[in-house]
This record gives structure tokens, sequence and C-alpha cells, in this order.
């Protein structure tokens, strides 16, 4: 008590005028969006007021003079900040209030010559730089598996299932609602409610085990294509990673096929390969979204050739290039008769004339997908 003595005679020297005290309590950074609440207790005029406090497990004292008047309802006082509070008579001159925490912490302490005011806030505040750079917005839903732990009591955690009304079953507490909810909320709500009625400052963790509520379809040339969970703030690359990447046969087009607005069809949102692996697209996902990674598209290259075969379409191929990244023609190929037969065309052929190319009088045609070049043979 030797600390609070000395506290009391700072306040007793101050008694003459106004005098704001900030309580050096635990996680004292305001949230001006939380849940706030105050308890005020007015001094007995015409006194020297010996006031000092202290902070406990789950709770703060404050000793003050006798006379002093208390709100009749602690809990109300304190917006339910406060599990209660308890007066305590320490000798003629003085009485000890102790506040037990609920769902609060102390936030600071005003005393002036007429009345000492205690001022609470929720314990769960975030600044908003802390929200803004916060990604983990995923909300609970029917069929999420979450562990929750209390306290780091093996008896006290346990995984449960969000049921399809979105409610949860806990030790203690019993059905709680969770649907709809953040890791966080969710979080907080259970500690709120363990701290009004059942446990003095409890900790709770609670994480999801299995995402089950919210998923896209990643179909195409992605390592393991199917089902995958769509996390909080998911975007293209979450879904892609969680579809162990991209594969060897993977092409420069990703599709994502979305339910349009109110019903009427559905949209496409084509991103380019090359400024999705610069990090320069990376759109957000959706519930329901497919994705699909397109295979990377091949020509075939058959007839008078050097390494007739199948090979990868680069941008920007053309006749020429295909015919050069083949090694050449043969000496027996007619450069006059090279045809390309494109997919959907049926069987229409195009015939070139590789001189005529050269020479620029007719452009050097680019090549699709699927597009079947042959050469044929010249005869004598």
């Amino acid at each position: 008590m030797a600390g609070l003595r000395a506290l009391a005679i700072i306040c007793a020297v101050f008694a003459t005028l106004p005098t704001r005290l900030v309580a050096a309590a635990p996680e004292a950074n305001p949230d001006t969006g939380s849940r706030t609440g105050q308890i005020v207790v007015t001094l007995p005029q015409d006194a020297d007021h010996d006031v000092s406090f202290a902070f406990g497990d789950g709770k703060v004292s404050l000793e003050l003079p006798s006379g002093a008047v208390f709100p009749l309802d602690f809990e109300r006082e304190s917006n339910g900040l406060l599990r209660s509070g308890e007066v305590v008579l320490v000798d003629a001159k003085h009485v000890r209030l102790d506040l037990k925490m609920a769902s609060g912490v102390v936030d600071a302490i005003d005393v002036s010559t007429k009345a000492v005011v205690v001022k609470l806030r929720r314990r769960f505040t975030e600044t908003r730089e802390t929200a803004l750079g916060r990604d983990d917005d995923y909300r609970l839903g029917p069929d999420d598996k979450i562990q929750v732990a209390v306290n780091g009591d093996p008896k006290l955690t346990q995984q449960v299932v969000v049921g399809p009304d979105g409610r949860v079953s806990f030790p203690l507490v019993g059905d709680v609602t969770l649907g709809g909810l953040t890791v966080r909320e969710a979080t907080e709500n259970v500690t709120e409610l363990l701290a009004r009625d059942y446990l003095v400052d409890p900790k709770v963790d609670i994480q999801i085990v299995e995402y089950k509520s919210r998923w896209v379809m990643v179909t195409g040339e992605v390592g393991k294509p199917g089902r995958v969970p769509l996390r909080g703030g998911a975007t293209l690359k979450d879904a892609l990673a969680d579809a162990d990447g991209l594969s060897v046969g993977a092409g420069d087009e990703i599709v994502i096929s979305r339910d349009a607005p109110e019903g009427d069809g559905k949209i496409q949102i084509s991103v380019d390969r090359r400024e999705f692996e610069r990090a320069e697209a990376n759109p957000p996902l959706k519930t329901g979204d497919i994705v699909n990674v397109a295979a990377r598209p091949y020509v075939y290259v058959h007839g008078e050739v050097r390494q007739a075969g199948r090979f990868p379409l680069e941008r920007g191929m053309t006749l020429m290039k295909a015919i050069s990244s083949v090694g050449g023609l043969t000496e027996w190929a007619s450069e006059s008769g090279v045809q390309i037969m494109s997919e959907g065309s049926t069987g229409k052929k195009r015939l070139f004339n590789l001189k005529d190319i050269r020479a620029m009088r007719v452009p050097d045609p680019p090549l699709k997908g699927g597009d079947v070049i042959f050469v044929k043979r010249r005869f004598l």
C-alpha cells in the first residue's frame, strides 16, 4: 500500500485545483469508434480529498474519503463494461471502491475537487491505421470449423462447426451466434460473454480450422484443380496459391467467370498472365467465382520442315517465325505451297508463298493457337 499512500499525497496536494490523472492502465490506446462508459463518484464538499487507486487482476480499486456518493448500478452506468462495483469500509475516514471488469479496461481517471471520474473503454480496440492495414475480413458461415481456446485450458478448448443458423455451442456460455462475424468480432463476443458472468479477464483465442462456407472453383492448368476456400480479402493470387499454382501447361490468359448483378447471366474478367505475375493485376474474388487458367496454345508444323511437331505459340509468332523455330525448310520444300489451317475454319486452308512474304509483297500472317502449318513437297 506504500504506492497507494504516495499517490494519495499527490492527490491531496492538488485538491484545491481541478486535476486530471491519467492511469497507466493496460491497453491505454483509445479508439474513438469503440464502446465507452464511465463511473462518477461525487466527493464530499469542504474536505481534503485523500484519493488513491491501484490495478489488480481484472479490477481497479479506488480509496476514497467516506461520504463519497456512488452510482446505484455500476454495470448500467459503465455501459456494460463493468461486471460489478463493491464499496468496502476501510476506516472511519476512508472507503474502498472495487470495480470488477467485464469487457472494459480503464482508459483514464480524472480527479477534481468535486468528483472522481473513472473512464472506461471496451477491451478490444483498434486504431484506424490498424483497421486499414488488416486484410482478414473473412466472415464465418455455415459448416466452417473453428477452434476455441480459453485461457489456454485444455478443458475449455474445443473444435466446433458453425451451424446452418450461424450458431455454435461453447462451454459455460452455451449457444452463441457467430455466423456473419469476423474472427476478431467472434473473439470479442465470446470474451464479453465469459467476462460478464463466468471468468475474470478471460483470454479467448479463435482460429479457423476449415473454411467451408465461401469458395471459388479453380479449373484449367493449375496444380490442384477444384474448389478452394475463399479466405478473408481473397484475391486471384490467394486462390491460385491454394490450388498449388500454375502448371507447366498454363497459358497467357486467366479468366474469372462471375454471376452478373441481379442474376442476369455471367460476366467474364480476363487477366493477362504477364500482368498477373508482375503483380500489376490481382483482382479480388467473390463466392462462387470460377477461375479458369487457359492452357498454353500450340501450333502444329508438318511437311517439309527440319523438325515437324507441336510447338508452344509465343506472343507475336508469325508464319515465318514458326518455320524458323523448327529449323527451316528441307531442300524438297515448296516455298509457294505453304498452307495454314486454323481451328474452327471447317477445313478451309490459306495458301502462302514465302518468297512474297520475304519480299514484303504480302504481310507475314500472325498465328493463333491450334493453327496447323503444312509445307508441301515440290515436284521436279
